[in-house]
């Protein structure tokens, strides 16, 4: 199952998981075909470690949600964005 996503982690100096990318392998190919549109949504204390959910969902033209990317992120610097 692993191989239909493309995922990347990073971790502390502890060895703690600090960030998480995950993305739909088909999903990004539907992006890269419809790519007008992407909605973005960063939210707070949506889990049990506190870490904060940026959520990237793309809306098709036939008003369908798909949801492109789930990013995990600990920090909220620039470099943790690029």
């Amino acid at each position: 199952m692993l191989e239909k996503y493309f995922h990347k982690a990073s971790y502390s100096d502890d060895s703690r998981l600090s960030s998480l990318f995950m993305a739909n392998k088909g999903a990004l190919k539907i992006f890269k075909d419809n790519y007008n549109v992407i909605i973005m949504d960063y939210t707070y204390s949506t889990n049990c470690f506190s870490i904060p959910l940026l959520n990237i969902v793309r809306v098709t033209g036939n008003n369908t949600t798909i949801h492109l990317v789930n990013v995990f992120l600990s920090y909220e610097k620039e470099a943790d964005f690029v």
